[in-house]
């Protein structure tokens, strides 16, 4: 099988003369050649190298043989690790901080470390002028670490964010690409009994689930469990006396009232149930709209209400 079969039908989204890059099913596959003579490929969310049955399998594709059809080739050859170096487009200029900087663009960023392997690069984490932030690929299970080890720790989604955390003198912080369960179940082992601080303010729904994760990893009283689809979150509640979850959740709609007394400038409060308390099979759930200014009030009433102010501050 070559490759040039599996991807007849596809179009590659940039030409060169030593790789084809393919854009198919929200993920990019690199052809190039490792060697003269030879052809490989490179799937960029794990890195991994794949034959063309490979290839084949995962983007389900029956091949049919065609000896006619000759295999792709390229002008020049590069090796695996000279074309990363071309995919990630770093400059190479020397620097005390570990934020560095891609050529064509000039977004500044951080190279993401696999939790398989930290000494392997899996993405980079980037910024640009205006402020947004975006991952290079599709791989969401990297992390950045800088500073020493100390008795607090800093847990950020932000690469700017976290540029100016390197700034500060020893402060021993987390870089997150996301808050996958597999991304978590690494870094919490190395957050354990530490005073934990959460930047919450620019990504609070992957605070909202790493905060979910370590309750649910801890066996604590009050645990919670996350689901949403963007436009709304659900949150079941475990472990909860249901007179306390009643309370709990007036306190936050009027907290969410509040908020927005002040941020619209209202003479007087909504009355808007923004957390929808609903009970089936036993169990408790909250509901409300994915707002960042409600997630932020779960988060900031639920750290004490769990009685967790001395394992969690928000920032």
């Amino acid at each position: 099988m070559k490759y040039s079969e599996v991807l007849h039908d596809y179009q590659p989204s940039e030409m060169g003369d030593f790789m084809l890059r393919f854009d198919i099913n929200e993920c990019e596959y690199i052809i190039y050649s490792p060697e003269p003579g030879k052809v490989s490929c490179v799937e960029l969310r794990y890195f991994r190298e794949l034959s063309a049955c490979q290839l084949a399998i995962l983007l389900s594709r029956k091949v049919q043989a065609n000896s006619e059809l000759p295999e792709i080739s390229f002008d020049y050859s590069c090796s695996r690790e000279q074309l990363l170096t071309y995919l990630f487009d770093i400059d190479a200029t020397e620097s005390n901080t570990l934020k560095k900087t891609r050529r064509a663009s000039g977004n500044e960023g951080y190279l993401l470390s696999g939790i398989s392997n930290p000494s392997k690069i899996v993405n980079f984490f980037q910024y640009d002028a205006s402020g947004k932030e975006s991952l290079v690929f599709n791989n969401i299970s990297g992390y950045a670490e800088c500073g020493s080890d100390t008795d607090t720790v800093h847990v950020t989604w932000s690469p700017f964010q976290f540029s100016l955390l390197e700034e500060g003198i020893s402060n021993h912080s987390y870089l997150l690409s996301s808050s996958s369960p597999l991304l978590l179940s690494f870094i919490f082992p190395k957050v354990k009994d530490k005073k934990i601080l959460l930047y919450s303010a620019r990504n609070p729904l992957e605070a909202l689930f790493f905060l979910s994760r370590y309750t649910l990893s801890s066996g604590l009283g009050k645990m919670f469990r996350v689901q949403s689809s963007g436009e709304e979150v659900m949150l079941s509640l475990e472990g909860w006396n249901p007179i306390t979850v009643v309370r709990f959740v007036s306190r936050m709609n009027k907290s969410a009232n509040s908020v927005w007394m002040e941020e619209y400038a209202l003479a007087s409060s909504s009355d808007f149930t923004a957390f929808r308390l609903q009970s089936a099979g036993g169990m408790s759930f909250v509901l409300f709209s994915g707002l960042e200014s409600l997630i932020n009030v779960f988060l900031s009433s639920y750290i004490p209400e769990a009685g967790l102010e001395s394992v969690f501050s928000l920032c």
